[in-house]
């Protein structure tokens, strides 16, 4: 004789990930896409920065994903080391003024001088930085 026990089923329960989100501005597709030309990356050298695979970038970049938290953080420290370095490139060409040194390591800008500069640059539509526009979080 087969005796067949009632089985037990126990409901799946959901479990909540208490994950950092950040808010992303509508338009950051096009903010990415204005960083990378004016970064002068490709996009494969983004993702490999980034520690992510390139169709993962395109995505982003095609608007149909959006980064998750430690991407969004890699992003705004990639974009951060690009803007200092592209501060020096534009010394060189002559598009930025030049810092004063204060000591053996360290430099500084005048306010003068930046507001100067400031003033001589034609505003962009749209103008934005990444870290400010992948920063805007909660």
């Amino acid at each position: 004789m087969i005796v067949y026990r009632k089985a037990c089923v126990i409901p799946r329960q959901r479990i909540l990930h208490h994950r950092e989100t950040h808010d992303l501005p509508a338009d950051f597709a096009q903010r990415l896409k204005r960083f990378q030309e004016e970064s002068g990356l490709s996009w494969s050298e983004i993702a490999r920065r980034l520690g992510t695979y390139p169709h993962t970038v395109w995505l982003w970049k095609e608007g149909k994903s959006r980064p998750n938290p430690q991407h969004q953080k890699a992003l705004v420290q990639l974009a951060e080391s690009m803007s200092r370095s592209a501060i020096y490139k534009r010394m060189q060409e002559g598009e930025f003024p030049r810092p004063v040194r204060i000591g053996p390591t360290a430099v500084r800008w005048r306010t003068s001088d930046i507001a100067a500069w400031m003033e001589s640059r034609p505003v962009a539509k749209g103008e934005f930085d990444i870290p400010s526009a992948v920063q805007s979080g909660p």
